[in-house]
C-alpha cells in the first residue's frame, strides 16, 4: 500500500506542477511568456477602465497598475503605498483639482523600487503634468524588487541608472521578462508544488470568461482611477487593538535610496512634471507608541530632502494639525479614508 500512496501523492504533485507551469499566473515559472497571465491582464484593466462600479480586486496590484498605466495614460498620477488609496482630484483639491486625467498607482507597501518603476514608464508618456509621491518612512529602505517577481533583474538594471545620475537613456523594460527557471530555480520549485500559488491559479483560470464587474458584493473593487473601495467590507479592528508596529527608521539605511530618489526627480523634472511629497496620518491612538518619536525623525528627513530639492511636502504623520478626526483614519490606524486627504496641506518643517 506504500508504494501505491508513493505514486498518488507523486501523480498529485505532478498535476499540480503541470497546472502551475501552465496558468503561471504571476510568471514566476514561465515569464511573461504566458499568453493566458498576458490576455488576463489586458482583459481585466479593460473592465477596470468601463466599468461604472468597479472591477473585483485581485491580488496583482504591481502588474495591473503597470498595465493600467501603459494602456490608459493620464495627466496627472499618485504613487505609494496603499496609504495613500483614495487620493484623487476630488479628495485631494488643493493640488489636483486642475488634472483632467488620474491614475491612483499606489501598490501594497510602494516604495522606492516601486517608484523607479513607474516613473520609468511615466517620463516617455507625452502631457503628464503631475505626480503625488506617498512616502511612509520606511519608503527608502524598503526591498521591492521581489514583489516584482520575473521582473526582479530589470528593477536591479533601474536601480543602477538611478544610482549613477539618470544619464542617458534608462534600460527598457523587457518586452518578455524571461523565466526564472535558471535563475532562481529554488522559488521556481517552489511555485510548482505551491498550493497557495494553485489556488490564485485556479481563480485566474475559472474567472477568465467572466464579467469582473459583476458579483461586487462582499468583494474588494477597483476603479478606473486605480483606487479601491473597501468602506463596506467590516476591514477595520477597534482602535483598541491597533498594534505600535512601528518599526525604527534608521537615516543609515535610508541614506542610498534617498539618492536614488534624488536622481529619479531630477530625472522626472527634466521632463516638466511637478512632483508633490504627500505624508499620510496615523491615528491618535499610534501616537503614544514608543517609535513614534522615530516617525517624527523619518518625517524630519523627508523634509530636509524636499527642502533640498524644492519639493512641496504634504501632510505629517500627525492628524491633529490638520483637524483629522479619529474616525477618518480606519484599518489597521495607518490607512486614511478620502475625506482625510481633502484636510492635509504644507505644514512647516518639524524642529
Amino acid at each position: 500500500m506504500l508504494w501505491l500512496w508513493l505514486l498518488s501523492s507523486a501523480l498529485a504533485l505532478l498535476a499540480v506542477g503541470m497546472f502551475n507551469a501552465e496558468v503561471d499566473v504571476s510568471g514566476v515559472i514561465m515569464g511573461q511568456r504566458n499568453l493566458l497571465t498576458k490576455l488576463y491582464l489586458r482583459r481585466y484593466v479593460s473592465q477596470m477602465e468601463t466599468a461604472p462600479n468597479g472591477v473585483a480586486f485581485i491580488p496583482r496590484e504591481r502588474q495591473i497598475k503597470l498595465e493600467l498605466l501603459k494602456r490608459y495614460p493620464a495627466e496627472c498620477y499618485a504613487i505609494g503605498s496603499s496609504h495613500i488609496n483614495g487620493v484623487s482630484p476630488k479628495t485631494l483639491p488643493r493640488y489636483l483639482s486642475d488634472c483632467r486625467s488620474f491614475r491612483n498607482l499606489w501598490v501594497g507597501g510602494g516604495a522606492i523600487d516601486d517608484l523607479m518603476v513607474f516613473a520609468r514608464e511615466i517620463g516617455e508618456q507625452p502631457g503628464v503634468r503631475k505626480i503625488v509621491i506617498g512616502i511612509f518612512p520606511f519608503f527608502f529602505e524598503t526591498d521591492n524588487s521581489k514583489a516584482w517577481l520575473n521582473l526582479g533583474e530589470y528593477i536591479s538594471k533601474l536601480r543602477e541608472f538611478f544610482e549613477n545620475g539618470a544619464r542617458g537613456e534608462p534600460p527598457p523594460e523587457p518586452a518578455d521578462a524571461s523565466s526564472q527557471v535558471l535563475k532562481n530555480p529554488l522559488l521556481v520549485l517552489q511555485s510548482l508544488v505551491n498550493g497557495d500559488y494553485l489556488l490564485a491559479n485556479w481563480r485566474y483560470f475559472v474567472t477568465f470568461g467572466e464579467n469582473l464587474s459583476e458579483h461586487l458584493d462582499g468583494a474588494l473593487v477597483f476603479h478606473a482611477d486605480g483606487n479601491m473601495d473597501y468602506s463596506k467590507l467590516g476591514l477595520d479592528i477597534p482602535s483598541s487593538a491597533y498594534h505600535c508596529n512601528i518599526a525604527a527608521f534608521v537615516k543609515e539605511a535610508s541614506d542610498p535610496g534617498k539618492d536614488i530618489f534624488v536622481n529619479v526627480v531630477s530625472w522626472l523634472r527634466r521632463r516638466n512634471i511637478e512632483l508633490i511629497v504627500l505624508l499620510t496620518p496615523v491615528h491618535p491612538s499610534l501616537l503614544n507608541c514608543e517609535n513614534i518619536a522615530n516617525r517624527a525623525e523619518a518625517e524630519r528627513y523627508i523634509h530636509a530632502i524636499g527642502a533640498q530639492l524644492g519639493l512641496p511636502v504634504v501632510g505629517g504623520y500627525d492628524p491633529r494639525p490638520f483637524g483629522i478626526a479619529p474616525m477618518e483614519i480606519r484599518i489597521d490606524g495607518e490607512h486614511p479614508l478620502p475625506s482625510a486627504f481633502a484636510k492635509l496641506r504644507e505644514l512647516e518643517a518639524r524642529p
